[in-house]
C-alpha cells in the first residue's frame, strides 16, 4: 500500500470517528499540527494529477465533509495554507483516468448525498446539525472533462459556502455571542486569508488544477463562488428577520446569533473578487476564440513557440492529447483553439448564471461587455444549433411521416431513433439548458452595458457587422457571426424546418400517441429558445431606447427627394429622423427575427406574454419615428406565398388555411398596424391592403381577420387616401361581422372612427355611412315584427332643422354651463349622486343585455359627435325615431293587465333608458362646432323622451 492509499485510508478512518468522539472540551478553532487526519487530507490533496485515482478512495460526503470541516475549523493562520491547497490540487481537479478506475468507486453512484458536521457544545445552533446539499459526482470516469469540471466546482463551492456558513456561528461563538466590530473584523480577516491562499498558489507559477482546467481559474471561480453564496444567504437571512416583529426577532436572535451579523462589506469585497475571476476567464476565451468585429484573425500556427508562455506550450500538449494524433500546427488554428476550450468553456458560464444574480449591475458592468456578450451568446445559440451550423430540426423532415390507423385516419409519426430525437435529447441533458434563463438574463447585461458604452457604429459592428448586414449572405463559421445575424439566422431556420413538416399546425389528435411526449419537448425547447431571445432582447431594448436622442426629430422628404424616388426607388421617399442608423438597423433586425419565431409566440395568444409585449411595443416605438426604417422593415417581414406548381409566381391574394404558416401573415399585419401613420400612402395600398384584403373578405380565420381588421382601423385614425374608397367594403363587412365576430363595443368603435375620419373628407360618405347603419336597424327591427307600418314610416322620416319649441336663450346658456351634469336616467331612477365614470363602466357590463337591434341603435348614436353640423340634425332625427319607438313600445305595454307585461315589454323599458343615456353621453362628447345645437335639441325633446 503507498502512502497515499494510506493517507486516504486514514481520512476515512478519522472522518468516520468525528462526530461521535468529539471532546466537550474541544477549543473552538483547531490547531492541524497534530491532527494527523488533517496531515493526511493534505497530503492526500497535495499529490499530482497522476496520483488522482486515490482520491477516488474517498466517498464524495467524506472529501466535501471534511473540506468544509477544516476550512471552518482551522485556525486563522492555517486557513490560507488550506485554500491553497483545494485551489491548487491537481489531484483534486483532474479526472480519474477510466482505466484505473479503483473497486470502491462503484459503490458511490451518482445520488445526492448531505455532508454533515455536528456543532460544538455551547454553539447557539447546537440544536441540530447542519446540512448542505451535495451533488456527488460519480467517481467513474466523466463523460466529458466539462462534465467533470461542473460537478467538482459545484461541490467544492458547496463544501466552501457551507465552511463559511459555520465558520461565522464558531467566530460570534468565539466573541461570546456578539456581532459587533471585532466579529465583522474576524469574519474579514477569514475572508482574506482564503483569497491570499488563492493568490499565494498564483504567484510563482500556473497551478496545476489551472492546467487541468484548460488554463482557466475555474478553481478559484468555484471557491468564490461557494463564498458569495454564502454571504448572499448571510446577508438574505438577517434582511428577513428586520421583516419580523420586534419579539420574532429577539426571539431568532437568541436562538442564532449569527443572524444579527452584517456582511454587507465582506459581500462587496467578494463580488469585487468574484467580478475580477470571471473578467480573467473572459479575456482567455475571448483573447482565444472571438475575433474583432471586422477583423480577420490570424492563424495561431504563424506565431514561433519562443513568442509563447510555458502555459502556451502545455496547451498545446494537452489539446494535441484531446484531439487525437492531429498536428500542432492544425491544432494551434482559430478552430482547433476554440475547439479545445469549447471543452470547459461552459464550466465558468455554468457558474456564473447562477451566482450573477447576487451580484449587481453595477459591479457587472464592469466587465467587458463585448467578451461577456460573445462568450454567453456563443453558449446559448450553439445549444440550439445542429452539427451542420443550421438548427436542430435540420433532419425534421426526414424523421416525421404519416402512417394509417384505425378508421382510416391518418395520424403523424415521429421517428423515436432519428436524428431530431437524438439531438433533442443532447439539448435537454446539456448542462446550460436548465439554467439558459440567468444565463440569458446575464448576455443582456451585457448588451445593456454594450449599448451604453460603445458608439452606435461599434454596437452595429458588434451585433450586424456591417451597416447592410440583414441583406446580406454571410458566410464562414457561424459561431464568429455577428449576434443578432447568428441569432435570425437560427430563427429562420428553425421557422423553415418546423412549417415544412406535417407538425406545423397539427393537434394533438393528429399525433400518434407514441409521439406525441416527443412533441411535446419540442414544444418545450421552442418556448426556450423564445424565452431566451427575449430575455436578452429586454435590457437591450430599455438601454437602446434610453440611447435615442431625445427629441427625437421627424424629418420630412423633400420634394427633390420624392421625385427622384419615382424613378429610382419603387416606393416614394418617407420621413427621416434624427435616430443613429445603427439603431435603427438593430431594432429592424429585432422585429425581423421575432418574425420568425411568431408560430411560436402566437401560442400564448395574439400579443404573446407580457416580457415579449415590452420588447415587442418598445422597438415598434423606436421604428415608428422613422418612415423610410418602417419601409425597409415591411418589406424585410413581409410574407410571400409562392405557386406550387409555378415558384416563379406570387399568390398575393391567396388565403393559408395552416394556422402556423398563416402566424407570418399575422404577425406582418400586427407591425404594420402600429406603423401605419407615417407610411407613404401608396406602401399602404400597394403592399399592405393586399395581404389584408383576402382576411377581411373571408373571415373564417379569426386571428388574422382581428389583425387585418385592426390595421384598417388603424388606416381610418390616421386618415390615409384610401379611406373614403374603402368605406363601403368595410363598412359592409363591419355589419356582417357583429355580433360573430366582433363585441358591441369593438363594432361601435368601428363605426365610429370611419365616420370621424370619412367626415373630414366628404360628408356624403360619412352620411351614407349613418344611412347604412340606420338601414340594418331597420332590417333588424322589421325582422323582429316591433313596429307596424306607420312606426316604421317615422322612424325613417327626413331630417331637417326643427324650430326651438319654447326653448329660451337662458336655458341653453345654463345647459351649457351644467353639460357635464349626471345622466338623465339617473334622475328618473332617483340615483343623479353617481359620476359619469361609474355610469358608463356600468352601461359597459351591461352592454351584453341587450338585442341586437337596440346595440345597432347604440351604435348609430355613438357615431353622433363624429359628424359635422350639417348632418347633426338629421341624425339626431333618426335618434328621435328610436327613442319614441321604444317609447310607444313601453307604453303598449303598461296599458295591458299588469301580469300580461312580458319580458319583452320590460326590456323596452329599459333599452329606451339605455338609448338616452347613450344619446346623453353622445351631446356631451360633440365639439365646440355642433355642442350648441346638440344640447337645443335635447333640452326640445327630453320631456317627450321621458327623462
Amino acid at each position: 500500500m503507498t502512502s497515499l492509499q494510506r493517507s486516504a485510508t486514514a481520512v476515512k478512518r478519522a472522518a468516520a470517528s468525528q462526530t461521535s468522539s468529539k471532546q466537550a472540551d474541544e477549543p473552538i478553532f483547531l490547531d492541524p499540527s497534530d491532527d494527523t487526519t488533517f496531515q493526511s487530507l493534505k497530503k492526500l490533496l497535495s499529490a499530482p494529477s497522476s496520483s488522482t485515482q486515490h482520491l477516488s478512495l474517498l466517498s464524495d460526503s467524506t472529501l466535501y465533509g471534511s473540506i468544509t470541516f477544516y476550512l471552518s475549523k482551522l485556525e486563522l493562520e492555517h486557513v490560507a495554507e488550506f485554500a491553497g491547497v483545494i485551489s491548487s490540487s491537481g489531484c483534486l481537479w483532474t479526472p480519474p483516468p477510466p482505466a484505473n478506475r479503483p473497486p470502491s468507486a462503484a459503490k458511490s453512484g451518482t445520488t445526492s448525498e448531505k455532508v454533515t458536521w455536528t456543532s460544538e457544545p455551547g454553539s447557539s445552533s447546537s440544536s441540530s446539525d447542519k446540512s448542505v446539499e451535495v451533488k456527488s459526482s460519480p467517481n467513474l470516469a466523466p463523460s466529458s472533462l466539462s462534465s467533470f469540471l461542473i460537478s467538482r466546482s459545484t461541490s467544492v463551492s458547496q463544501a466552501v459556502a457551507a465552511a463559511l456558513t459555520k465558520r461565522v456561528d464558531l467566530i460570534v461563538r468565539s466573541k461570546k455571542n456578539s456581532t459587533g466590530w471585532a466579529t465583522r473584523s474576524a469574519l474579514s480577516h477569514y475572508l482574506n486569508a482564503v483569497i491570499q491562499g488563492i493568490d499565494d498558489t498564483e504567484r510563482d507559477s500556473t497551478p496545476e488544477s489551472y492546467r487541468a482546467a484548460r488554463g482557466l481559474p475555474i478553481p478559484r471561480f468555484a471557491i468564490i463562488g461557494g463564498l458569495l453564496n454564502a454571504l448572499y444567504i448571510l446577508k438574505d437571512q438577517r434582511k428577513r428577520t428586520r421583516d419580523m416583529s420586534i419579539l420574532e426577532e429577539m426571539a431568532a436572535l437568541r436562538a442564532n446569533p449569527s443572524l444579527g451579523l452584517s456582511v454587507r462589506r465582506p459581500l462587496s469585497t467578494i463580488q469585487d473578487e468574484w467580478i475580477v475571476t470571471l473578467a480573467e476567464i473572459l479575456d482567455h476565451l475571448y483573447a482565444r476564440t472571438t475575433p474583432s468585429p471586422g477583423s480577420d484573425v490570424a492563424d495561431a500556427s504563424a506565431r514561433d513557440d519562443s513568442d509563447v508562455d510555458e502555459w502556451e506550450v502545455e496547451f498545446r500538449k494537452r489539446t494535441a492529447s484531446v484531439a487525437g494524433p492531429a498536428s500542432i500546427t492544425s491544432l494551434a488554428s482559430k478552430r482547433t483553439l476554440r475547439a479545445a476550450l469549447s471543452d470547459v468553456r461552459d464550466v465558468p458560464l455554468y457558474m456564473a448564471a447562477q451566482l450573477a444574480p447576487l451580484v449587481p449591475d453595477r459591479k457587472i458592468h464592469a466587465l467587458d461587455p463585448v467578451q461577456l456578450t460573445s462568450a454567453t451568446s456563443d453558449a446559448i445559440l450553439s445549444l440550439f444549433e445542429g452539427p451542420d451550423g443550421s438548427s436542430f430540426l435540420s433532419s425534421l423532415a426526414q424523421d416525421v411521416h404519416t402512417q394509417q390507423c384505425s378508421g382510416q385516419q391518418t395520424k403523424i409519426l415521429v421517428n423515436p431513433s432519428g436524428s431530431t430525437a437524438t439531438i433533442l435529447q443532447s439539448v435537454l441533458d446539456s448542462t446550460l439548458f436548465p439554467l439558459l434563463g440567468p444565463l440569458s438574463k446575464l448576455m443582456s447585461r451585457a448588451l445593456a452595458k454594450a449599448v451604453t458604452s460603445l458608439t452606435p457604429e461599434q454596437i452595429s459592428s458588434l451585433l450586424l457587422g456591417t451597416a447592410d448586414a440583414a441583406l446580406e449572405t454571410q458566410l464562414g463559421d457561424i459561431e464568429f457571426f455577428p449576434l443578432l445575424i447568428r441569432m435570425s439566422r437560427l430563427s429562420s431556420r428553425l421557422e423553415a424546418a418546423w412549417l415544412a413538416s406535417p407538425l406545423a399546425g397539427a393537434k394533438e389528435e393528429e399525433i400518434v400517441e407514441s409521439s406525441r411526449q416527443l412533441t411535446k419537448q419540442l414544444w418545450t425547447t421552442f418556448k426556450t429558445v423564445l424565452f431566451s431571445y427575449t430575455m436578452v432582447f429586454d435590457s437591450m431594448m430599455d438601454a437602446l431606447v434610453d440611447m435615442c436622442p431625445s427629441p427625437t426629430l421627424t424629418i420630412p422628404p423633400t420634394v427633390g427627394a420624392e421625385a427622384e424616388a419615382q424613378q429610382s426607388r419603387r416606393w416614394p421617399s418617407a420621413s427621416t429622423s434624427n435616430l443613429p442608423q445603427p439603431y435603427l438597423l438593430i431594432v429592424q433586425h429585432v422585429l425581423a427575427t421575432y418574425s420568425h419565431l411568431y408560430w411560436i409566440t402566437s401560442t400564448f395568444g395574439s400579443d404573446g406574454f407580457d416580457v415579449y409585449r415590452k420588447v415587442f411595443y418598445s422597438a415598434l416605438d423606436v421604428i415608428g419615428r422613422d418612415g423610410e426604417a418602417c419601409i425597409q422593415l415591411l418589406e424585410l417581414i413581409a410574407p410571400v406565398r409562392v405557386d406550387p406548381t409555378d415558384p416563379s409566381t406570387i399568390l398575393a391574394d391567396a388565403l393559408e388555411s395552416n394556422t402556423a404558416k398563416r402566424s407570418s401573415t399575422t404577425y406582418f399585419l400586427n407591425v404594420a398596424e402600429q406603423l401605419v401613420g407615417v407610411l407613404p400612402d401608396q406602401v399602404v395600398e400597394q403592399l399592405v391592403l393586399p395581404i389584408c384584403r383576402p382576411y377581411l373578405e373571408n373571415t373564417r380565420f379569426s386571428d388574422t381577420f382581428e389583425s387585418a381588421h385592426s390595421v384598417v382601423l388603424a388606416l381610418y385614425s390616421n386618415h390615409k387616401r384610401c379611406i373614403l374608397n374603402l368605406a363601403p367594403f368595410y363598412v359592409e363587412l363591419l355589419i356582417a361581422s357583429y355580433p360573430q365576430r366582433l363585441t358591441a363595443m369593438q363594432f361601435e368603435y368601428a363605426m365610429s372612427t370611419v365616420v370621424g375620419a370619412v367626415s373630414d373628407r366628404s360628408d356624403s360618405v360619412a352620411w351614407w355611412v349613418i344611412t347604412r347603419l340606420a338601414e340594418e336597424v331597420d332590417r333588424e327591427r322589421l325582422s323582429e315584427g316591433g313596429a307596424g307600418e306607420g312606426d316604421r314610416g317615422k322612424s325613417v322620416q327626413a331630417g331637417g332643422f326643427v324650430e326651438s319649441s319654447g326653448v329660451t336663450k337662458g336655458e341653453l346658456e345654463d345647459a351649457l354651463v351644467k353639460s357635464d351634469s349626471t345622466h338623465p336616467s339617473d334622475r328618473a331612477a332617483g340615483s343623479s349622486n353617481q359620476d359619469n365614470d361609474t355610469e358608463r363602466s356600468q352601461t359597459g357590463s351591461e352592454v351584453d343585455a341587450y338585442d341586437r337591434l337596440t346595440h345597432l341603435q347604440m351604435c348609430l348614436i355613438g357615431c353622433i359627435p363624429s359628424v359635422n353640423l350639417v348632418l347633426l340634425r338629421s341624425a339626431l332625427a333618426k335618434v328621435e325615431a328610436y327613442i319614441m319607438q321604444h317609447k310607444q313600445r313601453e307604453a303598449s305595454g303598461l296599458g295591458s293587465n299588469a301580469a300580461e307585461v312580458d319580458d319583452a315589454d320590460q326590456q323596452t323599458g329599459s333599452s329606451r333608458i339605455a338609448l338616452c343615456q347613450k344619446t346623453f353621453d353622445a351631446i356631451q362628447a360633440l365639439n365646440a362646432a355642433t355642442r350648441e345645437e346638440g344640447l337645443r335639441w335635447w333640452l326640445d325633446h327630453r320631456v317627450q323622451f321621458g327623462v
